[in-house]
C-alpha cells in the first residue's frame, strides 16, 4: 500500500520524470490531473486550494497563460505547461463536459455548482504514482532558493513564516533581499523546462 502522509521530501530532479509527464498526452492521464499536478509541482500548491482554484483565477485570453494564487496577482505559466492548463480549461472535463462550460471553478465536482472535492484529486494523482507531499515540499523549497520568501509567499498564497521557513530548510538565505526586490526570478522553473522538454 502506498504510504501518502510520508515526510520525505523529493528532490527537483527527482520531480523531471512526473513534469515530463504531465507534457506527455499520451501518458494516459486525464487534462484534469495532469492539470492538477502541474500546480502541485511547479506552484506547490496544496491540494485544498487547487480543487477551490475559480476560473476567474486562471488568464488563457492571451498568447500567455497566467494564473493568481496569492496576493501578488497573476502570475506567469511558462509553455509548453501553459498549455496544459489551457487544454484543461477548455472543457474541465472528463466528465459533465456540457455542463461544466457554465460552472464558475476551474475543477468541477461532480455536483453542479460545486468544486471537485481535494481528496478526491488526492486519489487520483496518488492512483497516477505521484509523491504528493514530497512533490509539493520539493517545488516550494526549490522556489524559495530562487526567490525571495517574502516575494514566494506573495506569489504562491503562503505566509511569509511559512516560506521562510522553508528557506531554512532548504539552506537559502537573503540577507542581501533589497537588491534582489523587482528582479526576483524563478530559474527553476525554466531549468525544468529546459529539462524536461527539451528542443
Amino acid at each position: 500500500m502506498r504510504r501518502r502522509n510520508s515526510a520525505k521530501v523529493a528532490t527537483s530532479a527527482g520531480c523531471l520524470p512526473l513534469l515530463r509527464d504531465l507534457l506527455d498526452p499520451d501518458a494516459g492521464t486525464f487534462p484534469r490531473d495532469r492539470a492538477a499536478a502541474l500546480l502541485l509541482a511547479l506552484f506547490a500548491q496544496p491540494l485544498t486550494r487547487i480543487a477551490a482554484l475559480t476560473m476567474n483565477d486562471l488568464d488563457i485570453s492571451g498568447e500567455e497563460v497566467r494564473i493568481t494564487l496569492g496576493v501578488h496577482g497573476p502570475v506567469p505559466v511558462p509553455e509548453p505547461f501553459g498549455h496544459v492548463l489551457r487544454e484543461h480549461a477548455t472543457n474541465r472535463g472528463p466528465r459533465n463536459i456540457t455542463a461544466n462550460q457554465s460552472s464558475p471553478w476551474l475543477f468541477p465536482g461532480s455536483r453542479p455548482g460545486q468544486h471537485v472535492h481535494s481528496t478526491y484529486l488526492m486519489n487520483q494523482l496518488a492512483s497516477n504514482g505521484i509523491h504528493l507531499l514530497g512533490t509539493r515540499l520539493a517545488a516550494i523549497r526549490a522556489l524559495v532558493q530562487e526567490m525571495p520568501p517574502a516575494v514566494a509567499a506573495q506569489a504562491l498564497g503562503y505566509t511569509s513564516e511559512c516560506t521562510e521557513d522553508h528557506a531554512i530548510q532548504a539552506g537559502a538565505t537573503w540577507a542581501a533581499y533589497a537588491s534582489h526586490r523587482g528582479r526576483a526570478r524563478n530559474a527553476w522553473l525554466r531549468s525544468a523546462l529546459n529539462r524536461a522538454h527539451p528542443t
